[in-house]
């Protein structure tokens, strides 16, 4: 195990580490939390980088001039590792390898979803002050047993690469591409996807790997999520890749795998919280209409969906991007409920509604088909006062009666958060 310990904590030897580029909107507020009492928890989907920012936070510590031996790192997903306690992790690297060191300040866990925890763990964990915790996770802690007090924590989603984070990784300066450039570099993320591997690599297989690694890491025996066919999981993921965005229902996923209702509401449970999938429901006031309605499943990645189901069409892709970034800015909405001639999604309560509807096309604003989604919707919902139609490079403002259209290239509605700031204000 000690050498185990010294190969994950380079450090330790002076040896330097690779931390990939820097995801700065994860790291800009370092100085401030740092030095806080909670657990601060990195939470995402596997190969969106949360194990990069970990290393680059160690980085910035040791840049920073604090003490290599301050600093230990647990990747609890080496199968060594997972066989004992936190408080047997600690007690080795103190009698092994640090015997008179000062005390530890900085413990950084890798999936302590894998992580054996005794009552003292616990106790410890809880006693934050002893040490700053740092981990990285995969998927949502699980609530605390009865009697037993919650850990304080700060949980912090991290996403696959939005657009002007791969506009860097690709290499380019966003504040120096010409629109042209922007364009035909959101094309290649609508196609690339955000998984950085991907970005930085796209002809290795590092999509590929996810999917298989899913069902075998995080399913099954000994895993974080125990399903009795896990095998089914990448098989499920290929069949709903082609048909993402579309209306579907529990009912008949489950005749396609031949099981019931309540498994495949488990199986897409499980995608939700790898952040391989996410479920939209039908917006609507009534709850219980939402809950028997048909579902979208919209895919959590571009780049993944294209691996699985090859070659779609550059609307399809928009529509996921626009819903994944409504998403990201934790911007509840819901699927138009109009079958033909509806919007693509739909924000806010009855009394004030906002639809989005995604037209990846160049016909000018108020041309044939352009707007006919939003019209429609205003004309049903008189009491709307804004919407938005995304485009491919047509940029406009006009009204429909009483309601404000704002039209928008989709690069311009995906860079910097505008098309939250747009759908949020006023």
């Amino acid at each position: 195990m000690e050498l185990l310990y010294k190969a994950v904590n380079p450090w330790w030897q002076g040896k330097d580490f690779e931390t990939g580029i820097k995801r700065e909107q994860y790291l800009g507020d370092l100085r401030d939390w740092l030095w806080r009492d909670e657990i601060e928890v990195f939470n995402g989907g596997r190969g969106v980088g949360k194990t990069t920012i970990l290393k680059q936070i160690i980085k910035h510590l040791l840049n920073t001039g604090r003490s290599a031996a301050s600093i230990l790192y647990l990747p609890m997903h080496y199968p060594a590792m997972r066989e004992y306690f936190l408080s047997w992790h600690l007690n080795e690297v103190r009698r092994r390898i640090f015997p008179n060191r000062d005390r530890l300040h900085f413990l950084f866990i890798d999936e302590p979803e894998f992580l054996s925890l005794s009552d003292s763990d616990t106790k410890a964990i809880q006693r934050t002050g002893q040490f700053k915790i740092i981990a990285a996770s995969t998927t949502p802690p699980p609530a605390p047993r009865r009697g037993r007090r919650a850990t304080v924590r700060v949980e912090t989603m991290v996403y696959p690469l939005n657009l002007r984070e791969f506009i860097t990784f690709r290499g380019h300066d966003v504040a120096i591409c010409a629109p042209e450039q922007l364009l035909k570099l959101t094309e290649d993320y609508l196609q690339s996807g955000g998984y950085p591997a991907h970005v930085l690599n796209p002809a290795g297989e590092a999509l590929e790997e996810l999917t298989a690694t899913v069902a075998a890491r995080d399913t099954g025996s000994g895993g974080v999520c125990e399903l009795r066919k896990a095998y089914l999981l990448p098989d499920l993921l290929r069949r709903l890749a082609p048909g993402a965005g579309s209306l579907t229902t529990y009912r008949q996923l489950a005749g396609k795998f031949f099981l019931s209702t309540d498994s495949v509401k488990d199986y897409l449970g499980y995608l939700e919280e790898a952040w391989l999938v996410k479920v939209l429901e039908r917006w609507s006031a009534d709850g219980q209409e939402r809950k028997l309605a048909p579902k979208k499943i919209y895919f959590g990645d571009n780049g993944l969906r294209t691996i699985l189901s090859g070659d779609m069409a550059m609307s399809a892709r928009a529509e996921n991007a626009v819903f994944l970034e409504l998403v990201r800015h934790g911007i509840a909405c819901g699927y138009d409920g109009q079958v033909e001639g509806g919007v693509d999604f739909v924000l806010g309560l009855r009394s004030r509604p906002v639809p989005i509807d995604v037209r990846y096309d160049t016909v000018p604003p108020g041309e044939e088909r352009h707007d006919d989604g939003v019209r429609s919707f205003i004309r049903r919902h008189p009491r709307t006062r804004k919407a938005v139609v995304i485009t491919k490079n047509i940029e406009g403002f006009y009204k429909i009666e009483q309601a404000a259209v704002q039209v928008i290239p989709l690069w311009k509605a995906l860079l910097d958060g505008k098309l939250a700031k747009m759908v949020m204000n006023g």
